[in-house]
């Protein structure tokens, strides 16, 4: 007998009774881990599942070990596949669904090395007179397992974990946008005051049809098309919804605002918080702009009023009114003997016997409007103010100033009619 088999047959009997042992720490700790899941998943909202596969798991290496130690004494083909495909499986469900059970990791990667030494006792058992030690192969697969497994172990837990990479990226691969023509064309439109429900019951609206607006973020592109996550909550995490598109004939970008034509494909991954990512195949993408996804305007008053002091010439050309905002379009223009400043901050609307003030949207208003402007520049941009009442006339008050100290610049007031 070849001591070789010998020694086979002794990791086999060695591995088997280690497995089993293995096991029942395994279920212990899973078991533990389950608890603290269901808590999570009670408090927070999390579909952890770390205690869930670790069973999975453990289920897979008592069978191997099992079939480890009865075929121990058999140095045959049949002897070993059923090894490497239970370590195989058992190692791959330990990497992916870890979660926060930590310890199922380091049993994925015992897995692993059984896995890769049963995978060589094949070999050999295909090949009888191969040496190990003079082949390539055998020293990159030994490097190849002690790398994976240093890197699972030692990279910290978190979004950044490659283990947590891999799990995603089961996850997208195990769930399909593949949804047919027949569906798309016969999906029924989710009315806008229903649109808030596809984001806490998603499944609900499975193959329904949805027009969503939001900003663009985590572009990716995939071998059909692209993938993205689209934010309908401005500086918010409540309504995601991760987007699908099969075709090449737009290009989307990070930060793009856009308008999603799709159809409901249903529940994405949970995230924190107890908030759900809904994911659509969109149908059609249009690129838009901040104000039509985020403050569409529901009225706007045309005044086109110039008011000149000094060479220093403020023009309000428009008023916009929407359910979240006032916005006025100002064009300043400098023709002065120095340097000028409107000083938007104090800027206010006067609307009967209330005052209305800023709003403080950054993304819309010109940051050259805090700077001085120099003589003979043109500046033009938004000062967005808190929403007013539609059907009552206004005054819009901007105060300004000149770098001369003798130029007394008096406060540009604008006169607007409700029509």
């Amino acid at each position: 007998m070849d001591y070789k088999e010998t020694n086979m047959k002794v990791w086999k009997l060695v591995s088997g009774i280690i497995s089993i042992l293995l096991t029942l720490v395994i279920l212990l700790q899973s078991f533990v881990a389950g608890i603290f899941n269901t808590v999570l998943n009670k408090i927070l909202g999390s579909e952890d599942s770390g205690g869930t596969a670790g069973i999975v798991v453990a289920v897979l290496l008592f069978i191997a070990a099992i079939v480890s130690i009865a075929v121990r004494k058999r140095e045959t083909k049949k002897a070993y596949v059923p090894l490497i495909v239970l370590f195989e499986l058992a190692a791959m469900i330990g990497f992916v669904g870890a979660g926060n059970n930590t310890g199922l990791v380091i049993w994925a990667v015992w897995c692993f090395v059984c896995f890769i030494v049963a995978a060589f006792g094949l070999v050999k058992v295909l090949k009888p007179g191969i040496v190990f030690k003079k082949q390539w192969w055998f020293w990159a697969s030994i490097a190849g397992a002690i790398i994976v497994s240093i890197v699972v172990i030692a990279v910290p837990r978190g979004d950044g974990n490659i283990v947590e990479k891999v799990r995603k990226a089961v996850i997208d691969l195990g769930s399909t946008t593949h949804i047919s023509s027949k569906t798309i064309k016969e999906a029924k439109l989710v009315p806008d005051n229903e649109l808030d429900y596809i984001y806490s019951k998603p499944k609900k609206y499975t193959h329904r049809r949805v027009i969503v607006k939001g900003q663009v973020y985590s572009v990716t592109k995939t071998k059909r098309g692209i993938k993205f996550d689209l934010y309908s909550k401005q500086l918010s995490l409540e309504k995601i919804s991760t987007i699908y598109y099969d075709k090449k004939d737009i290009e989307i970008n990070d930060e793009d605002y856009v308008i999603v034509d799709g159809v409901v494909l249903g529940e994405g991954d949970v995230i924190d918080l107890n908030m759900t990512y809904v994911n659509i195949k969109a149908t059609s993408i249009k690129k838009s702009n901040y104000i039509d996804v985020f403050s569409p305007t529901i009225k706007t008053y045309e005044v086109n009023q110039t008011i000149k002091q000094k060479g220093y010439k403020v023009t309000l050309k428009k008023v916009e009114l929407a359910n979240n905002q006032t916005r006025a379009y100002i064009k300043v223009k400098n023709k002065g003997k120095a340097e000028f400043c409107i000083y938007t901050p104090f800027a206010k609307i006067k609307q009967g016997n209330k005052k209305y003030y800023i709003d403080g949207d950054y993304i819309l208003e010109n940051p050259k409007f805090l700077d001085s402007i120099k003589k003979g520049e043109k500046v033009k941009g938004i000062i967005s103010f808190t929403n007013i009442n539609e059907n009552e006339n206004f005054t819009i008050r901007i105060p300004a100033a000149s770098s001369k100290d003798k130029q007394h610049i008096k406060d540009y007031i604008f006169k607007v009619k409700a029509k």
